[in-house]
This record gives structure tokens, C-alpha cells and sequence, in this order.
């Protein structure tokens, strides 16, 4: 088994329960602003949003003003308010890590393993997310790969400007992320080894990754 001197993380649906904190958050934002006026099933108004934040990406900051823009021609700016309230508020109350993150993260840490974050979000978005969630002080750094590469995820660009921070060969390094098409295919390419989060959003059967984990503690078993 490969001696790693670092572990490299994912973020969103690898240390944070991304999706489902984005559904509760979606939920909460359709349900105001049609109380607030908007002539609609606050179910349609949840898929549409749903189907905006697919097609423009999830980090995008302007989908409630695009949504407004596509279905109605104009925006109007008191019931998005509200939407955009209610979803941030539902935000800041319900952000959480995975179970036992913290404890594993530590642990990590005083074994003398290095830690940090490799996230498609942009900078400010991702410390925000990690204070949060009460993480913020557990990473030696967060790559942001639009803001440090101006590259994506599944380009090796962001895997290797970590690795070049760590100053370590990526044969010392596994990467943890839920995305096969993304983070696993990216960190190969850099030439690490590179686990998949099966208790994020990934569909067996999976191909490619060295390692599975159906949960996060897992990654002690394979580094310690």
C-alpha cells in the first residue's frame, strides 16, 4: 500500500452534503416567493430552479435574477427577495459536514498528515462554506480552481498546482472526491491515487478510482 504524506479533498458532496442542503435551500426559496406573488406551483418553480442551476453551474450568483429574466421577461426584485432571503437563511441554518468529518480531519492531522481542499467553487465561496460548516481551520490551504488555474475539475491543472504547494510527488497524495468524471479522472491524470466518496452523489458501478468509500472515516483505514 502507497505511503501518503497528504490527503487532498473535495468539497462539496465529499466533506459537506452539498446536494441535499441545495434542495432544502431551493425548496425554501420556491416556497417564499410564491407565497410572496409568484403565479406558480411552488413544485414547477423548484424544477426550473433546478434545472437553471444544472445548465449555468451551481456556483453561479445570479441564477434567481436569470430565472426571473427567462420566465418572465423582467425581474422582479421584491419577490426575489424573498426567494433569495429564504434560500440563504435556510443556508446559514442547515449547512453541515458529514458525520465524524471533523474527527477524521483531525485525526489526520495529528498523525502528521497533511490536509487540504481542491474545489471547482470559486475562493470566497468556499471559505464561506467551510466556516459554515465549522472546517475553516482544519486545511493547510484551498486550491480554487477557476480563481488558481483558471482550469476545472477533470483538467489535471488544479491537482497539480496543489501538489506543487504541498511540495510533494503526487505518488504521496490521495485525493478524495464524489466525482468519478471530475475528481477522480482529474487526479490520475496529475498521477495521484484517488478515492471515490460513494456516500456523496456517485452511482455504482464505479471505474477508475483505487479506492471506495462508503463513508468518510474510511480514508483512516487506507492512510493511517
Amino acid at each position: 500500500m502507497p505511503e501518503f504524506k497528504a490527503v487532498l479533498f473535495d468539497l462539496d458532496n465529499t466533506l459537506v452534503d452539498f446536494y441535499k442542503l441545495k434542495g432544502k435551500c431551493i425548496g425554501a426559496a420556491a416556497n417564499a416567493m410564491v407565497r410572496a406573488g409568484l403565479k406558480k406551483k411552488p413544485m414547477q418553480v423548484i424544477k426550473e430552479l433546478w434545472d437553471l442551476y444544472y445548465e449555468i453551474g451551481w456556483e453561479h450568483q445570479n441564477v434567481f435574477q436569470e430565472y426571473f429574466q427567462r420566465h418572465y421577461g423582467e425581474v422582479d426584485w421584491r419577490i426575489m427577495a424573498k426567494g433569495v432571503y429564504a434560500y440563504r437563511r435556510v443556508k446559514y441554518e442547515h449547512s453541515r459536514s458529514y458525520p465524524s468529518t471533523k474527527h477524521v480531519l483531525r485525526k489526520l492531522r495529528r498523525k502528521g498528515i497533511r490536509i487540504a481542499i481542491v474545489t471547482d467553487a470559486d475562493r470566497v465561496n468556499a471559505w464561506m462554506r467551510l466556516v459554515e460548516i465549522g472546517l475553516a481551520d482544519e486545511f493547510e490551504f484551498v486550491v480554487s480552481a477557476p480563481c488558481d488555474t483558471g482550469k476545472k475539475k477533470t483538467d489535471p491543472a488544479p491537482f497539480e498546482f496543489a501538489l506543487k504547494k504541498l511540495g510533494l510527488p503526487a505518488s504521496e497524495v490521495l485525493f478524495v472526491g464524489d466525482s468519478v468524471s471530475k475528481d477522480v479522472a482529474g487526479a490520475k491524470a496529475a498521477g495521484m491515487k484517488a478515492a471515490v466518496a460513494l456516500y456523496g452523489r456517485t452511482v455504482k458501478p464505479v471505474a477508475g478510482a483505487d479506492y471506495e468509500f462508503a463513508e468518510l472515516k474510511e480514508v483512516l483505514d487506507v492512510v493511517l
